[in-house]
């Protein structure tokens, strides 16, 4: 179990755990010998107590939109096995936009330990070296849903989707929907959230768009093969669910 830990602690340097690696060290903290760090770097994997105030760790994460303080924290729900669930909260660097913490708990509230990581994801240095730099260009809608959004695959078949908890329900996707039109380029995303996720995490999404779509039945790409049904909220605002 030590050296399963251990193992675990090194790959946390490279890359984001997995959803059962993450249960694993919940579930056998005590044994697994993971510290408690003061101001992580990246690479750093710690299991805390509910009750210590990791979040004030020292450095500067992005802000809700319209907010000085309360920090921006997009929420996912792991799903391991039917009675295994852990929840993570992910946050993301003010200065740096391919350095994020992401903490894990177990919805089990008999176990109050948290499990945090802190990582600067290389994946996401190529998206951002590739993108381009004109800021006042308006987006494209297929390349922003295709960059920005590459993460996002149909979740796992082992995975319960029958939960009582339907507060973060997995991406869907619909074997049974009608052939597409083509979306006007005209229509340009504007805003969508969140921009990442566990490949396996699922999250919903919400599409802001520069002027109201012209159907009635709508539908949205990621990348070349998972097509989800959007609902419409408002004219311009989609959600993907």
């Amino acid at each position: 179990m030590m050296e399963k830990a251990v193992q675990l602690q090194l790959a946390a340097r490279e890359r984001w755990l997995q959803k059962d690696e993450v249960l694993f060290l919940l579930t056998n903290y005590m044994a697994s010998g993971l510290p408690v760090h003061v101001a992580p770097q990246c690479g750093t994997l710690f299991v805390c107590d509910s009750v210590m105030d990791f979040k004030k760790d020292g450095w500067t994460w992005q802000k809700q939109k319209g907010s000085k303080t309360k920090i921006r924290e997009d929420r996912a729900k792991l799903v391991v096995t039917r009675g295994n669930v852990v929840l993570g909260v992910y946050v993301h660097s003010a200065d740096n936009p391919c350095f994020h913490r992401r903490s894990y708990s177990l919805r089990d509230e008999s176990n109050r330990m948290i499990l945090v990581h802190y990582l600067e994801d290389d994946s996401k240095k190529q998206v951002l070296r590739d993108a381009p730099h004109e800021c006042s260009r308006p987006f494209d809608a297929s390349s922003v849903v295709n960059d920005a959004l590459a993460d996002f695959h149909p979740s796992d078949p082992d995975d319960d989707h029958h939960d009582d908890d339907t507060a973060l329900d997995d991406l869907l996707l619909d074997n049974h929907m009608p052939r597409m039109i083509a979306f006007d380029p005209s229509n340009q995303i504007t805003d969508f959230s969140p921009n990442w996720d566990f490949c396996t995490g699922g999250a919903k999404i919400l599409i802001c768009a520069a002027s109201p779509p012209p159907y009635s039945t709508l539908f949205v790409c990621f990348g070349s093969t998972a097509v989800v049904r959007a609902e419409s909220l408002s004219p311009t605002v989609l959600r993907c669910c």
